[in-house]
């Protein structure tokens, strides 16, 4: 596990140390550099896998580089395959070098695990940078006054002289709509994120951009009985899990739901040595600590439970907003950034339960899926006058999903193309709410329904059942770009490498091959995994409500986060932005506060774009 950074172009060694030393929180147990002519590569060091080494990893003749920020699991089967290879170290990284030598750039396709990594051919001048199947691992990229400059984080690519810092109008537009800026595209006009499970090639100024891997699905086990399939899920969850869980001591991030209670079982079963970290909330609905107890009493494992209170909050908030470099309002970085701030002292490694609600239709807005299609028959008339006023005249709550809200966001979203309602449920502001928000001399500058550029591409996929189209949406745009970015950031942060089992390559092919009812069955989703951990977990926990690291932030935003809010989003500082109308920002706040509507995700949208203006982007 590491931090990346290097050049193509103009550059120096201290180009390269001031790249790689922004981030050197990524790997606190070495860096190493390549240095020679027009190329620079870097690299820190977070010891997981491998004895240590006193420079960056090579191949006999020196003429593959290469610097990889991540874990393969299955190096050591693949070493196998490397006979007459002189290996210096044991380590992942240096098994790379040699598939190379052996397969040119298709050991993309036999490498199972997380990476982002950079190959540098000096034979050919050619290098190679690489993002893992799933996203995992981010990599930033841009070419600027003709040198290509890269990093694991933007905040890397940052330092290099030849940045230039301009915010793209376009990105700034979809991360209103999304909460993040989904890649290819970056905040920054120019600088680009590889989208997962591609490749970039650079060679004499030409740009290649490649996927290696996508999702597909089928319906292999549609003849199979429930039994076999259950058994067969049962053996490829056992397995993966021991693949991707460490052999020393580690920590499982436990919620209290079914995905992190099903990662206890299985490494309470294989006989692993692990604890695990609960965070806890005062807030009594979005509170899961009782149940994390309940499964480490039942599992005889130590929990510990971390109190995130928001003063916590507040007091970490420049630590904790800093890490992500673009905007990005998940509010799950919170607990997540808190985990791994108390992991630091235990673990080098934990597990986290992220990827299965990709999926297996986890998420409400599937069940959303199940209904609006009867909600669309109704006439427009009532669709845009009748009940959005009869939901206007419900109580507005503050509580963890509440009746209220899931009722808005639905007919706020119902949009007949179901790629485009689920990132409405799942986002911010629609496209009228963005006319009205933002100022009009920016909205000429702005194409308002550019805002699905970047994804369209995913709705095109021919897949048996549109159930799987959508999920190959969420597998493409949620996960790689906001889930698994919180994921790494946070525990990259605290030099904690977080490892996400159900993201392995084995438990994508078994549920890509299910038929659609074992993945969702009337409104429930994750049917197939609630079945097999029925009987494992105590009482009927299998199939208690998902929550996950849900945040009150709709009850802080009401109280102690109040004065922070209208500080930064206050009527003078929205007069003098470039961006916002302060009228209709004064209108979101008032409603909030009057408790008219539930507008917390719209006013943590802002705020959170508002204080990365004022203090990342300021200082990039």
């Amino acid at each position: 596990m590491c931090g990346i950074a290097g050049y193509f172009g103009k550059g120096s060694k201290k180009s390269l140390a001031d790249m790689v030393g922004e981030i050197d929180y990524r790997g606190p147990d070495g860096v190493y550099f390549y240095k020679d002519r027009d190329v620079g590569i870097a690299q820190n060091r977070l010891a997981i896998v491998g004895s240590d080494y006193s420079s960056i990893i090579a191949n006999e003749n020196k003429n593959v580089i290469l610097a990889c920020n991540g874990e393969i699991y299955n190096y050591k089967k693949l070493k196998r395959k490397l006979d007459g290879h002189d290996f210096k170290t044991d380590t992942d990284t240096e098994v790379i070098v040699h598939l190379y030598e052996e397969y040119g750039i298709d050991f993309l396709k036999m490498i199972r695990g997380m990476f982002s990594l950079a190959l540098y051919d000096k034979e050919k001048k050619k290098l190679f940078l690489a993002r893992d199947k799933t996203g995992q691992k981010s990599l930033y990229w841009g070419v600027f006054d003709g040198t290509l400059i890269f990093s694991s984080e933007l905040k890397g690519v940052a330092q290099h002289p030849s940045f230039k810092k301009e915010i793209d109008l376009s990105a700034f537009n979809k991360y209103l709509l999304y909460e993040y800026v989904p890649a290819p595209d970056t905040i920054i006009k120019g600088l680009r994120k590889l989208t997962a499970g591609s490749y970039l090639s650079y060679q004499k100024g030409n740009i290649t951009e490649k996927k290696y891997w996508d999702y597909s699905f089928n319906d292999t086990y549609k003849e199979y009985s429930k039994k076999e399939i259950l058994k067969r899920f049962d053996d490829v969850l056992e397995k993966s899990i021991d693949t991707v869980s460490p052999s020393g001591k580690f920590g499982i991030f436990l919620s209290g739901g079914i995905d992190s209670s099903t990662l206890v079982y299985y490494c309470k079963k294989l006989g692993r040595n692990f604890e695990t970290l609960t965070a806890e909330f005062e807030e009594e609905s979005f509170n899961e600590a009782g149940r994390a107890t309940r499964i480490a009493e039942y599992f005889d494992i130590k929990n510990q439970k971390i109190s995130i209170t928001p003063e916590k909050v507040i007091k970490s908030f420049d630590d904790i907003y800093e890490l992500l470099d673009e905007p990005q309002s998940n509010m799950t970085l919170i607990p997540s950034y808190f985990l791994s701030l108390k992991a630091k002292s235990k673990f080098k490694v934990c597990l986290e339960g992220n990827g299965i609600d990709e999926l297996m239709c986890g998420y409400g807005t599937l069940t959303a899926e199940k209904i609006v299609e009867f909600y669309l028959k109704f006439p427009n008339f009532f669709r845009e006058n009748i009940f959005p006023r009869m939901v206007d005249l419900l109580p507005t709550s503050r509580k963890y999903f509440s009746l209220d809200f899931k009722i808005k966001k639905f007919i706020d979203g119902a949009d007949p193309d179901p790629i485009k309602r689920h990132h409405y449920w799942c986002g911010s502001f629609n496209r009228k709410q963005r006319k009205r928000l933002m100022k009009k001399n920016l909205l000429k500058k702005i194409k308002i329904e550019d805002d699905f550029s970047s994804i369209e591409k995913y709705g095109g996929e021919e897949n048996p059942e549109k159930i799987n189209l959508i999920i190959y949406d969420y597998l493409k745009t949620y996960l790689p770009e906001t889930v698994c970015p919180k994921t790494d950031r946070s525990g990259m942060y605290n030099s904690v490498e977080v490892r996400l089992p159900f993201l392995d390559d084995a438990i994508i092919d078994f549920t890509s091959c299910l038929p659609a009812e074992y993945k969702m069955k009337r409104l429930k989703g994750k049917f197939l995994l609630e079945n097999l951990m029925a009987d494992r977990l105590p009482g009927r926990m299998a199939k208690a409500n998902k929550k996950g690291f849900g945040v009150p932030i709709a009850y802080w935003i009401d109280k102690e986060f109040k004065p922070l809010i209208l500080e930064h989003l206050s009527s003078e500082k929205m007069k003098k932005s470039d961006f916002f109308n302060h009228l209709e920002v004064e209108k979101i706040l008032s409603a909030h506060f009057e408790k008219k509507a539930n507008n917390y995700k719209l006013i943590w949208t802002l705020f959170v774009f508002q204080y990365w203006l004022e203090n990342v982007y300021k200082n990039l």
